[in-house]
């Protein structure tokens, strides 16, 4: 083979410029769009939406200041008040970023607005597994938020489990004094995985519930000797069986 036709072998191969680009287009992921962020002056919602802020706009540098002061004032609700008089102009958009994180970005204030939060927390009146996750989420999204600002919520045992047990109905509080079974004060990790451990029983039990009444014993399984009424009455024991069983 001459040097000529090696070179013309090499070069037919090797792929050009702009199919390299196509190949890595149609090989790159299409990420979905992300909605802007919003914030209406919610202190709990500050943290998430300026971190989000600052991901998609502030730290954008495709975009001009007065865009990002656009994104800013759109992506507020009522908190937009704190920057309304501040004219829409790029060189003012450091301003309005500033004087929003001066006005919402005080630590002690959104610590203090969870902690408001657990002691406003519902108290469930009658046991279901929807009642007890309303009241579990409650309870450990402000946790955790306060957990993330450093806060020693590990050492708050006994104001956690006073607070949770004041907000169980009496039944779950009762079954969580069976459970427990000890003199000393238990931790607030013991009484959380307790009160996970029963939202979990209560769903597989409300499941297995649903599962047994929606589906009766089918007419064509019933002797004929069967009317309407006992076949009712059957389907109603049966029920009651099932439910006798979980317990």
């Amino acid at each position: 083979m001459s040097l000529l036709d090696s070179k013309q072998e090499n070069s037919s191969s090797a792929p050009s410029v702009s199919e390299v680009r196509r190949l890595d287009g149609e090989s790159s992921m299409r990420l979905p769009l992300i909605d802007a962020p919003k914030f209406n002056g919610d202190w709990q919602m500050w943290t998430s939406f300026i971190d989000s802020f600052n991901a998609m706009f502030h730290t954008n540098k495709k975009l001009a200041p007065v865009q990002r002061l656009h994104y800013l004032k759109s992506c507020l609700g009522q908190a937009r008040e704190v920057i309304r008089s501040i004219p829409t102009t790029g060189e003012n958009y450091l301003q309005a970023y500033n004087t929003l994180i001066s006005r919402y970005g005080n630590k002690g204030a959104i610590i203090q607005s969870h902690i408001r939060s657990l002691f406003d927390t519902p108290r469930v009146h009658t046991a279901s597994a929807t009642d007890l996750q309303n009241l579990h989420h409650h309870i450990m999204s402000n946790v955790n938020s306060i957990r993330a600002s450093a806060q020693p919520v590990e050492s708050w045992d006994a104001c956690m489990v006073t607070l949770i047990c004041s907000r169980m109905d009496s039944a779950t509080v009762g079954e969580w004094q069976l459970h427990y079974n000890k003199k000393d004060l238990s931790s607030f990790t013991e009484i959380e995985s307790f009160l996970f451990n029963r939202i979990a029983a209560y769903e597989a039990g409300e499941l297995n519930s649903h599962k047994v009444s929606s589906n009766p014993v089918p007419a064509n399984l019933i002797p004929s000797s069967f009317n309407k009424q006992k076949l009712s009455k059957f389907n109603d024991k049966k029920i009651l069986f099932a439910k006798y069983n979980e317990s």
